[in-house]
């Protein structure tokens, strides 16, 4: 079994690892922005109606609107674009500082998780190497082991361990992988 250490079995990592509950301004903000969004797309639905039924009069009768009317309807959009633009950027402004804030948090967390999953890994390397030790003394000495897990322990250190060990050194130096909030939501 693996001896434990002491600074990991101290640290309670179900516990520690979790993302902190995103404020109540933020769930505001994204309704705000979808509020504006959808308020925009009405607005360009009525202009792109008032203009498509502009084009579709029949010469000769009364008309069922005018190029002024749809020119009002397309000032109207200029305010529901900068409505949008603005519930855009407050949201993202607090989706920011909720990162950082989430960045900082867990820091120091995921700094001892790393080094305990490079511990952990130090641990089974060992007991795999005893494993391996083992394996090599039965061929030498003509010895069928009851198990086959000694013969496979030398290949497990020499590609999964090694393997597991640039995975976690590599993650713990890299900054994180940019993503899109649609890959979030999903």
């Amino acid at each position: 079994m693996l001896a434990r250490t002491p600074k990991t079995s101290e640290t309670d990592f179900a516990s520690i690892l979790k993302i902190p509950a995103k404020p109540a301004a933020i769930s505001e903000a994204d309704a705000a922005w979808q509020h504006a969004v959808s308020q925009r797309e009405a607005g360009q639905a009525r202009h792109i109606e008032a203009t498509r039924q502009l084009h579709a009069q029949v010469p000769g009768q009364p008309p069922v609107i005018t190029l002024r009317e749809v020119e009002e309807i397309g000032l109207t959009l200029e305010p529901l674009f900068k409505a949008e633009k603005d519930a855009a950027e407050k949201r993202s402004s607090l989706r920011e500082r909720y990162d950082q804030d989430t960045h900082a948090f867990l820091a120091s967390a995921l700094d001892r998780f790393s080094d305990a999953v490079s511990d952990k890994l130090g641990e089974l390397e060992t007991l795999l190497g005893l494993g391996s030790a083992l394996h090599a003394a039965s061929v030498a000495a003509g010895v069928k082991l009851p198990r086959r897990l000694p013969s496979v322990c030398g290949n497990i250190i020499n590609s999964s361990i090694y393997t597991a060990r640039n995975l976690v050194r590599h993650a713990a130096l890299a900054p994180a992988p940019v993503w899109t909030r649609q890959e979030a939501s999903k």
